[in-house]
């Protein structure tokens, strides 16, 4: 194999996981969840992650449009969240404002950056 071959398939690995499809591969990018899934799949669930800084914590979405972080098992942030279509927004006064696609993926859900595709965090269902 030569170089050049090697090179084109690591590039295309890296195309297919920033969800961009690359040109003669089978591989496709993970389907997002659409509304309605959203709906059934999150809300009334709680989910863990990390920050980026790896403080632990839990995202729990409630009916209504509210919900609760918890860090740390100790410090609470409550949340608001909608549905705009098949984008899921939610607004706390320490994480800000992020609105997200969602995929699943592995058994967990994915919350991609509506406006810039970028990975914005992995929730894990409890």
């Amino acid at each position: 194999m030569s170089n050049r071959r090697v090179v084109f398939a690591l590039g295309c690995a890296a195309i297919v996981e920033s969800l961009t499809p690359c040109a003669g591969s089978a591989q496709t990018p993970a389907t997002y969840m659409t509304g309605a899934q959203i709906q059934k799949e999150i809300v009334g669930k709680t989910f863990s992650s990390a920050t980026k800084r790896g403080i632990a914590y839990t995202m729990q979405i409630g009916s209504g449009g509210t919900g609760l972080f918890t860090y740390s098992g100790k410090k609470s942030d409550p949340l608001t969240w909608e549905l705009k279509g098949d984008v899921f927004c939610f607004h706390s006064s320490l994480s800000g404002t992020e609105c997200n696609k969602v995929r699943p993926t592995n058994g967990k859900l994915d919350f991609v950056d509506s406006s810039t595709g970028v990975l914005n965090n992995t929730y894990t269902p409890q």
